[in-house]
């Protein structure tokens, strides 16, 4: 993703799949979903941090 409001909606999905996830008992819905949002939080993170 290179549009910075994708990259912020992205993370408040992550963040409310958590917050579901830990109130859930701990378990994503499924192992691909968690992997591909923890891929898309970093990349957003990192982006962020760099400014961009």
């Amino acid at each position: 993703m290179s549009d910075p409001l994708a990259e912020v909606i992205a993370m408040l999905n992550l963040r409310a799949v958590l917050t579901k996830t830990i109130e859930g008992g701990g378990r994503l819905a499924s192992p691909a979903l968690g992997s591909g949002v923890v891929i898309l939080w970093r990349r957003a993170g990192r982006r962020l941090s760099a400014g961009n």
